[in-house]
């Protein structure tokens, strides 16, 4: 893919590839790497770390913790961290709860989550991580 980006793309996707080799933990990439189940508290920390970046939710408005970034550098942002083997953010909190508040929440629930940063990990046991973004299907006969 490097042939098809610019000079600053290929700078960026560089900046991206070393966040996530140096800032994310190897063990927890390890889990990910090798199908092992993450924990809740694996997925704090990788959640944690992204949030305090600001590499959590590039996608949304800049005033809700997102990124000025073209979709090109978007792409980038995923595509490192899935060949970095990093737990991408929950996208049912990314993608649902948290535009829907940004765009229908009250000024007051707005101003609760003024930082926004991405909403709490789910409590509802440990999550299943797979360096193949997409889950595989299964046939139920």
């Amino acid at each position: 893919m490097d042939t098809l980006l610019n000079a600053e793309e290929r700078e960026f996707a560089q900046k991206m590839r070393q966040f996530y080799r140096t800032e994310i933990p190897e063990e927890l990439r390890f889990k990910v790497a090798t199908g092992q189940e993450l924990t809740k508290e694996d997925m704090v920390t990788s959640q944690r770390i992204l949030n305090q970046h600001g590499y959590a939710v590039p996608n949304w408005p800049v005033e809700w913790g997102g990124q000025d970034w073209t979709p090109v550098q978007r792409h980038i942002w995923l595509e490192e961290m899935q060949l970095a083997c990093v737990p991408q953010p929950l996208p049912f909190n990314v993608s649902m709860v948290g535009p829907v508040i940004a765009t229908f929440g009250s000024q007051e629930r707005r101003s609760r989550s003024a930082s926004f940063p991405p909403p709490p990990i789910s409590t509802s046991g440990g999550h299943r991580a797979s360096p193949n973004p997409m889950p595989a299907l299964t046939s139920h006969r």
